[in-house]
């Protein structure tokens, strides 16, 4: 993605994009020839890389500017095993996978909220994350920085999509603390 936006053609993508991980109430765009209205547009990547590529096409500016920052990662320290030739795909493990993903986005509607249903429960397990991180980031390398500064929002966004799985709007004390595992193991990764 990041060796496509470079090239000319390309240009002010890499913006958008930026623009819209931010999830505006409304982007509009006119141009001489059309306009486009998007409301509450949500804009989801999921993607498959390696170090080397990424450290190859991304810039030091994607990543002090917030581009990369952006981005989830999960890095992999291993390979498990090694499959010389794909096996033939299984499209009735496929099909059932987006009737699951079905029943789970119908059986979910209206705003995600935190339930906070303990005395220092779900909100106060957050929040003691929440500072004890926000102490770390001055420590950071400048390229870091802006990883570090998205980590809170991306921890919020892990926890919405295990309510979401448990067909729920509500965040629970559950999903607040499974998000911050992958995200301190993530982030413990990165110096791995």
């Amino acid at each position: 993605l990041s060796g496509l936006l470079t090239r000319s053609y390309m240009a002010g993508t890499k913006e958008l994009l930026t623009e819209l991980w931010d999830c505006p109430n409304v982007y509009d765009r006119n141009t001489r020839a059309y306009s486009i209205h998007i409301e509450q547009p949500t804009l989801s990547i999921l993607a498959a890389s390696t170090p080397e590529w990424l450290s190859k096409y991304f810039t030091a500016d994607d990543y002090r500017a917030g581009f990369f920052a952006r981005f989830f990662v999960i890095w992999c320290q291993e390979k498990e095993r090694t499959q010389v030739f794909p096996g033939i795909a299984n499209m009735s493990l496929f099909t059932e996978l987006i009737e699951n993903i079905k029943g789970v986005l119908d059986s979910v509607s209206g705003e995600m909220r935190i339930v906070d249903r303990l005395a220092n429960g779900t909100i106060g397990i957050y929040e003691s994350w929440y500072r004890k991180y926000e102490k770390e980031i001055e420590f950071q390398p400048i390229n870091l920085k802006a990883l570090y500064e998205r980590m809170p929002v991306t921890l919020l966004k892990i926890a919405m999509i295990f309510a979401v799985l448990d067909k729920s709007i509500s965040i629970t004390y559950r999903h607040i603390v499974a998000a911050q595992i992958i995200v301190d193991k993530s982030l413990e990764r990165l110096y791995a």
